[in-house]
């Protein structure tokens, strides 16, 4: 079966969209990639999203056409679609302007119990919400108050940061993680997480610095969990609450960037411009082999 596929980023988040709108696909015998076994999509996005025998990102999404509006699969390296959405969401609604595929002030995209809105700003950005600010582990809402009581001085390996657990708020979200604030230097931003319990999954670290007034940087996602959306939304809400920011900042990650901004009621609202890195096409034998071919200028 040959899948065609573009490869879009978001501020140094990368992920595999596969073209057609009515339908992922279709093998030799033109039957649609969806009538097989419930596994076809997470065993396609494991042998596509792997960084050296496949295509390699942090995630495969799928879109498809509903009645009013679009369905939207997203996919890690392990076949789970409990993941980040965001840039999904916003990659997907970029392709489907860029190729006539819808109109209008914005797209409503489905997503298992999620909708998210993406708001057509200009011929290039796109806009979502992600919801206020809440705290962990009760996940009551954050003032400035209760972020400044929740706040952690840490110091480790001669290393000093400020730190504040934190999730989205946004429907079906899900997303959380600890925001961690270096303190000067202009190295790359790197934290890791563990956890003391057997098979528990740790909290996503979310690496930032303050660059100059109006500008903070953030590590690069390197967790299918959060993308570089989520990521900018609650560094900018952390860094707000803690008085390191204003209510809107350029947030750099990568090669990119995004505009964030927290208005009066503590909402987070995220400004990107996807980028197209290339399309192609693989074929796929059986559930273990996969060649691909791109064209690098799309």
């Amino acid at each position: 079966m040959d899948l065609r596929f573009i490869k879009l980023r978001v501020a140094g988040s990368d992920l595999l969209l596969v073209e057609g709108v009515d339908g992922v696909g279709t093998d030799d015998r033109g039957v649609d990639v969806h009538s097989g076994p419930g596994g076809d999509l997470a065993s396609l996005a494991r042998s596509v999203l792997h960084r050296r025998r496949g295509v390699g990102a942090l995630r495969f999404v799928t879109v498809a056409r509903s009645e009013k509006d679009f369905r939207l699969d997203v996919y890690d390296r392990e076949g789970e679609n409990r993941v980040a959405r965001f840039d999904a969401a916003l990659c997907a609604a970029r392709w489907l302007l860029d190729s006539g595929g819808a109109g209008g002030e914005s797209l409503r995209f489905k997503s298992g119990e999620e909708d998210i809105l993406v708001d057509i700003l200009d011929g290039s950005f796109l806009g979502v919400s992600a919801g206020p600010l809440l705290g962990l582990p009760d996940r009551r809402p954050l003032d400035a108050e209760l972020a400044l009581e929740r706040r952690m001085r840490i110091e480790a390996k001669g290393e000093a940061f400020d730190a504040l657990p934190v999730a989205l708020g946004a429907r079906g979200a899900g997303i959380e993680g600890v925001v961690f604030f270096h303190e000067g230097g202009a190295g790359p931003l790197k934290v890791r997480l563990g956890s003391r319990r057997r098979n528990a999954i740790p909290p996503v670290a979310i690496p930032t610095r303050s660059v100059s007034e109006g500008e903070i940087g953030i590590g690069t996602p390197r967790d299918a969990r959060v993308d570089s959306v989520s990521m900018a939304a609650m560094a900018l809400g952390a860094a707000n609450l803690l008085g390191r920011s204003g209510d809107d900042a350029l947030v750099r990650s990568g090669d990119g960037a995004l505009w964030a901004r927290r208005n009066g009621a503590g909402s987070l609202y995220v400004a990107a411009r996807p980028a197209y890195v290339f399309r192609g096409e693989f074929h796929i034998e059986d559930a273990d082999s996969a060649v691909w071919r791109n064209d690098r200028s799309p």
